[in-house]
């Protein structure tokens, strides 16, 4: 119970995050990424909860804006992007590309609520 107490007071503010998962084939040399671009998240872990009322459940809010999701094929040696080089070379230019390939983009505000709830052995 002390835990649940002390993430319930828990806020976390991130402001430009960029999420990066890749995945390296062992016989490729290229790899597959995946970005997830978030302009800004907000956890808190007691939303519209008073201190001191005793629950079985907790509700946390999320609070999400300007999130993107991108794919990215990138060469496993020099870890340059295949997308961006390509263009590079094509455009005879050193300004950096875009990220590529947007797998989808949600602009504005989103809010998401989490509610936990404790259950004893009988499911109640």
């Amino acid at each position: 119970q002390a835990i649940d107490s002390v993430i319930m007071r828990v806020q976390v503010r991130l402001t430009n995050t960029v999420v990066r998962l890749e995945y390296l084939p062992v016989l490729e040399q290229q790899g597959l990424a995946v970005e997830l671009h978030v302009g800004k998240l907000e956890y808190r872990g007691q939303a519209g909860q008073e201190e001191d009322s005793f629950s079985t459940s907790t509700l946390s809010k999320i609070n999400f804006e300007d999130v993107s999701l991108y794919t990215d094929e990138f060469d496993f040696e020099t870890r340059k992007s295949m997308y961006r080089s390509q263009c590079l070379s094509d455009a005879n230019t050193q300004q950096e590309a875009e990220p590529p390939l947007p797998l989808g983009i949600l602009e504005g505000g989103q809010e998401l609520l989490l509610k936990f709830t404790e259950m004893n052995q009988f499911g109640l």
